[in-house]
């Protein structure tokens, strides 16, 4: 029986094929790392608006509306957010 590089020699070829394999094994983990690594902060940032209460928070601390105006906005966004699913599960009801 067989061992050592006789052995690979039988299994993968010879060596171009076993270079060929360790290029892919390379290539894979550098792959990888470069995935696991990537920051997901930079593509959540890239895809997602802002939600309605964010632009509002922000533009209150920037000093654009008041800490009243600043209520009374918000109290309509989340007014208008409770109609809107409120009439969301109506949908196919009917009044009868």
């Amino acid at each position: 029986m067989e061992y050592g590089y006789e052995m690979l020699e039988e299994w993968f070829g010879g060596g171009i094929f076993m270079l060929l394999f360790l290029g892919v094994v390379i290539i894979g983990g550098f792959s990888l790392a470069r995935m696991l690594l990537r920051n997901p902060s930079n593509i959540d940032a890239q895809t997602t608006e802002p939600t309605e209460l964010e632009i509002l928070k922000e533009r209150y601390v920037r000093g654009d509306i008041s800490h009243a105006e600043l209520e009374k906005i918000k109290t309509n966004i989340l007014e208008d957010n409770e109609d809107d699913s409120s009439s969301i599960s109506n949908v196919g009801k009917s009044d009868g």
